[in-house]
C-alpha cells in the first residue's frame, strides 16, 4: 500500500475525490479491456435514477488500474486490491466493487474521509490553527524567495526593500538574528539559481521521458552570445506515437545551450557524442544528423558529419535548408561590385547611429 503523508492527505482531501477521478479516461486496458466508465455511477434502485456518483473510486491513466480513494487515505491495514500499488485491474469482476464498496473497513474508511473533509472545511480540526500557521509560513518564504532570486544582487534587495514589506521585514529579521536563515549570502543565491537551472533542464527533457523515444535526429548549431563565449544549441527531433488512439505526431524539443571551447570537427564530435551519452541517447538509434553547411559540420572528408556516419554509418546528413538559402543570397551579393558597395554603406549608417544613443533616438 502507498504510504501517504499527512500533508499529502489533507492536500488530496482538499482538492476532492472527484480532481482524480478522470471521469472521461482515457480508459485503456489490456486484452482490449478497460474500466467500464458505468463503475462511476451506483444504481440507489434498479431501474430508477442515472444513479449516484461513487466519489470514492478513482481511476488512474497512467496505471490503467482502479483505486478507493477514502481506502488509501484511512485505512493502513486493508489487503484489498483497490489500495495496493498496482491497483485493481480485473474488469470482468463488477461483483468486486460492489464487495469492496460494502466491507466494513471500506464504510469505516468512508465515514472517517467525510468527517475529516467536514473538519477541514470548517477549520475545526484539532491541527487546523497548525495548518493555518505552517500555509502562511510556506506562503511568507514562497514571497521572498521570488523577490531574492529576481534581485540577484544585495543592493538592489535594499533598494527594493525600501518599498516592500515583505523584504524589509525579512532583512530587519536577518540583520537581528545572525544565525537566522535569510538566502542573501551568495553561496545560497548561487545554490538556488542551479536548482533553478536544474528545474529548467528537467521541464526540457519531460517530453522526452513521456514517450518512449526510440529513434531521433540531432540539430546542432554553434553561434556567439552576447559575452561572446561560442555556443551550441541542442535540439532534439522525435517520433510520439500513441499506439491506444493511433495518432502519430514529430515533435522538437530544444535541450539548451552547450559551451564549446574548441571549434576544430574532432571536438565537436567528442562534445556531441558525451553530450548524447549524459542524455541517455544512444548514437546507434540517430539515423539523422542535421547542421549548417559550413566545412567544419558538412565536410565530406573529415568534417562533423563525415566522422559521426564513421561511428554510425546510418546517420545521414542532412543541412539546413534556410543556411543554404542565405548562402545563396550572400554569394550573388558578393560578386556584384555594386551591390557589396551598397550593403557597405547599410552596415556603416547602422554602425554610426548604433554607437551613440543621440544619434540612435533621433
Amino acid at each position: 500500500m502507498p504510504i501517504i503523508s499527512h500533508a499529502l492527505q489533507t492536500e488530496m482531501i482538499i482538492r476532492g475525490s472527484e480532481y482524480f477521478q478522470n471521469q472521461e479516461g482515457p480508459f485503456h486496458g489490456h486484452d482490449k479491456r478497460s474500466m467500464p466508465k458505468a463503475w462511476l455511477k451506483k444504481r440507489l434502485a434498479v431501474g430508477e435514477g442515472v444513479g449516484a456518483n461513487r466519489s470514492w473510486l478513482v481511476y488512474s491513466p497512467q496505471k490503467q488500474a482502479a483505486y478507493c480513494f477514502c481506502c488509501l487515505l484511512f485505512s493502513g491495514s486493508s489487503q484489498s486490491s483497490f489500495v495496493k500499488l498496482n491497483g485493481f485491474k480485473k474488469w470482468r469482476k463488477t461483483d468486486k466493487v460492489i464487495s469492496h464498496e460494502g466491507s466494513r473497513c471500506h464504510r469505516n474508511s468512508f465515514r472517517t474521509w467525510k468527517e475529516t473533509e467536514r473538519r477541514i472545511h470548517q477549520h475545526k480540526g484539532i491541527d487546523a490553527a497548525l495548518e493555518n500557521m505552517i500555509s502562511e509560513e510556506k506562503d511568507r518564504w514562497r514571497n521572498m524567495l521570488k523577490r531574492v532570486i529576481n534581485c540577484n544582487f544585495l543592493p538592489f534587495i535594499k533598494l527594493i526593500a525600501e518599498y516592500d514589506p515583505i523584504l524589509r521585514n525579512h532583512l530587519a529579521h536577518a540583520q537581528g538574528h545572525d544565525s537566522a536563515v535569510s538566502y542573501l549570502p551568495l553561496q545560497s543565491k548561487t545554490s538556488l539559481l542551479e536548482l533553478s537551472q536544474k528545474m529548467l533542464e528537467a521541464s526540457c527533457y519531460a517530453p522526452l521521458k513521456e514517450t518512449s523515444v526510440t529513434y531521433y535526429s540531432v540539430m546542432f548549431d554553434t553561434t556567439p552570445d552576447a559575452s561572446h563565449r561560442q555556443q551550441m544549441s541542442q535540439i532534439i527531433r522525435y517520433v510520439d506515437v500513441d499506439f491506444v488512439t493511433k495518432n502519430v505526431e514529430v515533435r522538437e524539443s530544444f535541450l539548451g545551450f552547450i559551451q564549446v571551447y574548441s571549434k576544430d570537427a574532432k571536438s565537436i564530435v567528442d562534445l556531441i557524442t558525451h553530450t548524447l551519452e549524459r542524455d541517455m541517447l544512444p548514437l546507434a538509434d540517430c539515423p539523422c544528423q542535421c547542421y549548417d553547411n559550413t566545412a567544419v559540420m558538412s565536410g565530406h572528408l573529415s568534417g562533423v558529419q563525415k566522422r559521426i556516419m564513421g561511428r554510425n554509418p546510418r546517420a545521414i546528413f542532412v543541412n539546413f535548408d534556410n543556411h543554404s538559402l542565405n548562402l545563396v543570397g550572400v554569394h550573388p551579393a558578393s560578386q556584384e561590385l555594386e551591390a557589396m558597395m551598397f550593403f557597405r554603406d547599410v552596415e556603416s549608417l547602422y554602425n554610426f547611429f548604433a554607437k551613440s544613443t543621440q544619434r540612435w533616438k533621433k
